[in-house]
């Protein structure tokens, strides 16, 4: 049995219903079970399938000390730690800004924009001649 979550919304599922299902069991949190056919859920699909079922898992402990000397909630101390292994990843591994991004829980674009906000770039070029061949064929 699979589970996705969020704030809004419950969402259990066989794992065999990915493949051959018409509709699956959406729940409203604190409210009643109700069914909706797959072809509304297609972006949640597509969510489910990329975190639940391609993703990795790593769990970390965080002394709750830290939390309270860092006055971070248990989410932001999450989102803290995926877009440290995303930007690690990129930095360290070449990992793409594409796969960063969803590690991290960003779209493309926010990813990008928050190497920036680090000091990251994301133009690598290996010397001087190279970065001003690039700039002359802009």
């Amino acid at each position: 049995m699979g589970r996705y979550e969020n704030k809004n919304l419950q969402l259990q599922f066989n794992y065999q219903d990915l493949t051959m299902p018409n509709c699956w069991n959406l729940q409203r949190k604190s409210i009643f079970p109700i069914q909706i056919k797959i072809d509304v859920l297609d972006s949640i699909i597509t969510k489910i399938i990329m975190e639940v079922l391609i993703m990795c898992q790593i769990a970390i402990s965080i002394p709750d000390e830290v939390l309270f000397d860092t006055k971070m909630s248990r989410e932001e101390a999450n989102h803290f730690a995926r877009c440290a292994v995303a930007v690690g990843y990129y930095t360290q591994s070449g990992v793409s800004i594409g796969y960063c991004a969803q590690i991290a829980g960003m779209t493309e674009e926010e990813f990008i924009k928050y190497l920036g906000k680090n000091h990251i770039s994301i133009f690598k070029y290996d010397n001087k001649e190279e970065f001003l061949e690039e700039l002359n064929n802009a």
